[in-house]
């Protein structure tokens, strides 16, 4: 019979527990052909999301101001408007109607001062990279008007010959606008609204006015001087022959006629509102 010696027991043990820390699974002794894999838990942008051409800017206010305008140049989804401010030159989407050629082309501005005005609108997204049935589109800020910069000794624009972008260009960005269809021709008319200066709008195709409508705070005058608070002998003072006798009153003073003219509103023997356009539907 063989008898164990008490160090021999003591090896015995430390082998046993030195067995116990062998490499964990995914790992290699020395020598081993074995290779190692480790997968990590997670990547370092898992929960960031990935930025993209469509995902528009942050923008706190709407593109209001004064610049030189340094160009224009007609781009697959809007006019690029460059602008040099005294931050340094940047360029902007616009309306493509400002570009050359176009309705309201404005290069007889390039090299001036101009006072832009923009609006928060949708256009084709640039990863359509200029393909206009691509369906896609984001929301940028888009110039919509571009005048001369005249500050105080700007010419007043007369409430009979104000269209959408000079309302914009004096009153700044409507606080509602709203677009329908009209039974009566089945044309698309705009509404815009500028609650605290007293003026509304409506525009028809191709931003066409329709009727522009004077009351409240409104400081607007016609081409012959007549504004809120203008005495119904003013009108008559003013408008003389022009007025329509058999459809005037004495609450209302018309200047040609309801489909097409311009109608004072009388009260107190003062005028409280002007409205401009066709009256008849």
């Amino acid at each position: 019979m063989r008898v164990i010696s008490p160090l021999s027991v003591v090896i015995l043990i430390f082998g046993i527990a030195a067995c116990d820390k062998a490499p964990a699974s995914g790992s290699t002794a020395p020598g081993s052909n074995a290779t190692s894999t480790v997968t990590p838990s997670s990547t370092p942008d898992a929960t960031t999301p990935a930025a993209t051409p469509d995902t528009p800017p942050a923008v706190a206010l709407p593109l209001n101001g004064e610049a030189t305008l340094e160009g224009l140049e007609l781009g697959d989804r809007a006019c690029y408007v460059q602008l040099a401010t005294d931050a340094g030159s940047s360029s902007r989407e616009g309306d493509f109607e400002l570009c050359p050629g176009a309705a309201r082309d404005a290069t007889k501005l390039v090299g001036k001062r101009v006072v832009f005005t923009a609006q928060r609108s949708s256009v084709l997204a640039a990863s359509c990279g200029g393909d206009v049935d691509c369906g896609k589109s984001t929301m940028v800020d888009v110039i919509v008007t571009l005048r001369a910069a005249g500050g105080s000794t700007a010419p007043a624009v007369a409430l009979d010959e104000i269209d959408a972008d000079t309302a914009i260009g004096l009153l700044g960005n409507p606080a509602r606008k709203t677009s329908e269809e009209w039974a009566a021709d089945g044309a698309v008319y705009t509404t815009w609204v500028w609650p605290t200066h007293g003026v509304v709008l409506i525009t028809g195709p191709a931003r066409s006015v329709h009727s522009v409508t004077c009351d409240g705070a409104c400081t607007l005058k016609t081409t012959l001087g007549i504004a809120i608070g203008s005495t119904a002998d003013d009108v008559k003072q003013a408008y003389g022959k022009q007025i329509n006798k058999r459809e005037s009153s004495a609450t209302d003073i018309v200047v040609g006629d309801a489909y097409g003219g311009t109608f004072f509103a009388i009260e107190a023997g003062k005028v409280v509102r002007i409205f401009v356009g066709t009256a008849a539907e």
